[in-house]
């Protein structure tokens, strides 16, 4: 470990005592929705790292095309952070503890763990009352098995902190809070359902109104009917399409700010032990 002294950190990961991750992944999409296999409380990634490399197969830093799918049937995860192979060893170390009245923000000389390969991605499942922390490992067709963690052992990204919170219970109180908003504000296949039509319904009204239109040039031009008549028939359609894509972005905007108590489907999250 060194101590950070040339990116900022928008271009690191943290955790909750102050400490930085180099991730190293430019190419990283802010708020990225991940399609994953399913979700496992128990056993907990460390035990299952402790039981020995061979139970585990590490994904790439990259998302697969399965991942970066998702279909109506996906479980979904939001990509929050990285859990680095440091802190199996060093997660309870004082010696990287913040400095009281510490943040992100203004601390300048924050320890800096370098690039692990061995890192693995930490999700958030979507559609949840509370946030929960799970690593994802052992890729199979393109999907991983994301296993339960604590949130002491993520370093997040810049979205998903408070860089202005100075102390440790601060900053866990402000992130998770940014955390379960996240989770709950998509309950994703019915919301996304929903969406869809609205879509649809707005694609099928232009069509329509399209045809309107020709069809009343047509007549127009075997009645001599006068530009007045075509002015009252365009007017008439802008307005029925301003309501319908008034609907589309009232829905689409209730999806991505809604702030209620969903709880999910609690099948999508099992121990180890019911495969």
């Amino acid at each position: 470990m060194s101590t950070h002294t040339s990116q900022g950190p928008a271009q690191l990961a943290f955790n909750l005592a102050l400490v930085a991750y180099d991730y190293k992944f430019e190419e990283r999409k802010p708020n990225q929705l991940l399609s994953v296999r399913h979700f496992v409380k128990q056993p907990q990634i460390s035990g299952l790292l402790a039981q020995g490399t061979s139970n585990i197969v590490v994904p790439r830093i990259q998302p697969s095309e399965e991942e970066k799918s998702q279909r109506d049937d996906s479980i979904v995860g939001v990509w929050v952070g990285m859990r680095p192979s440091w802190v199996d060893q060093n997660l309870n170390d004082n010696t990287v503890k913040a400095g009281k009245g510490s943040s992100v923000s203004s601390n300048k000389g924050f320890p800096l763990v370098q690039f692990d390969k061995t890192a693995l991605r930490v999700v958030v499942p979507l559609g949840k009352k509370t946030a929960n922390y799970y690593s994802l490992v052992n890729p199979m067709q393109g999907l991983c098995t994301a296993y339960h963690k604590p949130i002491e052992e993520v370093f997040f990204f810049p979205e998903f902190r408070d860089d202005a919170a100075t102390s440790a219970h601060a900053r866990r109180e402000s992130w998770e809070r940014r955390h379960e908003t996240r989770a709950r504000s998509v309950n994703y296949r019915d919301d996304f359902k929903r969406l869809a039509l609205a879509e649809t319904r707005v694609l099928l009204s232009i069509e329509s109104h399209i045809g309107d239109l020709i069809q009343a040039l047509r007549d127009g031009q075997d009645n001599d009917t006068d530009m007045d008549t075509f002015v009252e028939i365009l007017e008439r359609s802008q307005g029925l399409l301003r309501k319908d894509i008034t609907v589309l972005q009232e829905l689409g905007g209730s999806i991505l700010d809604k702030d209620e108590d969903t709880s999910g489907d609690e099948d999508e999250v099992e121990d180890e032990d019911d495969e």
